[in-house]
């Protein structure tokens, strides 16, 4: 599993030491198939949750990964794929509080595509 952790502060080209408790991480995995995961990716993310979970290749039908047991993280987004099962979904830590939601869901996207393209 690959673990990448991404930083606003790395964009800012600071000489400052950085400390990973003051890092916004957004995590990113190419699941392939999260339905028998679910207890692996939280174990592998312990003991320092990423604040952004995003989730391709999920698998799941919409009411599936409305029923996830997500203690640490809400769903942000999600979209599936009724012909071939795929889909992404992005989950957020509940410790974040963001107004409006909207921006941070299409940034993340943004990310993403451009880290997959």
């Amino acid at each position: 599993m690959v673990y990448e952790v991404y930083s606003w502060e790395n964009d800012t080209n600071t000489s400052k030491p950085m400390n990973s408790k003051n890092l916004f991480k957004i995590f990113h995995q190419n699941i392939r198939g999260l339905k028998s995961k679910v207890d692996e990716l939280s174990n592998s993310l312990w003991p320092d949750y990423p604040h952004i979970l995003c989730l391709t290749e999920h698998h799941l039908k919409i009411f599936e990964i409305d029923n996830l047991p997500t203690d640490r993280y809400k769903l942000g987004s999600k979209f599936c794929r009724h012909e071939f099962k795929n889909g992404e979904c992005i989950f957020l830590s509940r410790k974040i509080l963001i107004s409006p939601l909207s921006l941070l869901i299409t940034t993340a996207r943004k990310r993403i595509l451009n880290f997959v393209l």
